[in-house]
């Protein structure tokens, strides 16, 4: 199963809601996949999450309060070739006031064999 915290903001700028997505990724490049029981596996790694739900993909909302999230690292802190290292990765795009994306990730943006566009999607149930 494919685990996917994330921590999402929205603030609203000049008419346009900016999202700042944060993924917790392997090195940048890869989700994390893992088989057992979802919340023992993220409380044992220090991430709490306020939902969890579940279609082949585990998306957690992490819980900022409870885990500490600046003990993991950004994606900038890590080697470029480090395929190991568990990061955040931040992908911001703006929403007009009709819904339209003013700032696209790339259609061939994968993490893994995940299009990241299907994960931001479900993550704001916005049709980016």
């Amino acid at each position: 199963m494919l685990i996917i915290p994330f921590i999402h903001r929205i603030v609203n700028e000049k008419n346009m809601n900016v999202h700042n997505i944060r993924i917790l990724t392997i090195g940048g490049r890869y989700l994390w996949e893992e088989t057992g029981d979802i919340n023992d596996i993220l409380n044992q790694n220090g991430i709490y999450c306020n939902n969890i739900q579940s279609d082949s993909i585990y998306l957690c909302e992490v819980d900022t309060e409870k885990t500490n999230v600046n003990d993991i690292y950004k994606w900038s802190e890590i080697d470029i070739n480090d395929t190991e290292t568990f990061c955040w990765k931040d992908y911001i795009y703006f929403v007009g006031k009709n819904n339209e994306c003013w700032l696209n990730i790339p259609k061939s943006e994968q993490l893994g064999n995940t299009n990241v566009n299907t994960i931001l999607q479900l993550i704001t149930n916005i049709q980016i």
